[in-house]
């Protein structure tokens, strides 16, 4: 048993969830889960190093098991406590999104534990539909007709993201952080930004502004009429408990900005 496989059985391996915000009423959207993982020996690791581990193990397929199965058990534990999220966004790697089976496998966990789906937002990368597009097509919109949506992550950064956006039949589209890291000082990332939000639009898909870490950054997405925004500004990635602290103290699930 590999190091990464041991620190998930062992449960060392945590989930936590960076809240989605709509731009709308600045509620709480949904949320999206992140690995975090602090080991006795080696200290913290970083999510690319255990991305990386799984990687050279083999091992990414179960992770995106392990990941899915976990959030889950923890949705059935909120709806006990009658407080839900809208949605959980899980990232998938090509290997999970290559299963032949991928439909049955999506479906046959939901059913496990009784979470609808579309309480599952899967977010992929260009990179991981490039390979075979069409039967990616076929398998993304298979699980859409069952419920599921598909999010497409770090859009921008690949080389044939709008040929590839055309054709996809996804629901969301997130602006690569790289996008916003500097949207206030630099005019043309403020011109992408703006145009990446028009074209998703335009197509019909919901825009997330990821990696928004300030006021500033804010606004201006804002004002182009972004959708959602995900960020420090917001909210750090929150271990399970204080997530679910925040939806359960905050009774209209909004932020008062």
């Amino acid at each position: 048993m590999s190091k990464l496989s041991a620190a998930l059985f062992a449960e060392d391996v945590k989930i936590y969830f960076q809240p989605k915000i709509c731009l709308f009423d600045n509620s709480i959207m949904n949320a999206e889960a992140l690995i975090r993982w602090n080991d006795e020996e080696l200290g913290y690791i970083s999510p690319l190093e255990i991305l990386d581990a799984a990687e050279q193990m083999d091992e990414l397929d179960l992770l995106d098991n392990w990941v899915f199965e976990k959030v889950c058990q923890h949705m059935v534990e909120w709806k006990k406590e009658t407080c839900s999220c809208k949605s959980i966004s899980i990232n998938l790697c090509e290997e999970t999104i290559s299963k032949p089976d991928f439909e049955f496998w999506a479906s046959n966990i939901v059913n496990k534990y009784g979470v609808p789906p579309h309480f599952i937002d899967f977010e992929i990368l260009e990179s991981a539909i490039l390979s075979d597009v069409d039967t990616t097509i076929e398998k993304i919109s298979a699980c859409q007709a069952k419920g599921f949506t598909f999010s497409l992550d770090d859009f921008g950064t690949g080389y044939s993201s709008l040929a590839c956006l055309r054709k996809l039949p996804i629901n969301n589209l997130k602006i690569d952080k790289s996008f916003i890291d500097n949207i206030e000082h630099d005019q043309q990332s403020r011109i992408m930004v703006g145009q990446i939000i028009d074209i998703g639009h335009g197509l019909g898909k919901t825009v997330i502004a990821e990696g928004v870490e300030n006021k500033a950054q804010y606004l201006i997405v804002k004002s182009f009429g972004c959708d959602v925004v995900q960020g420090y500004y917001f909210s750090k990635p929150l271990p399970e408990k204080e997530f679910f602290d925040l939806l359960m103290n905050r009774d209209d699930k909004s932020l008062k900005l």
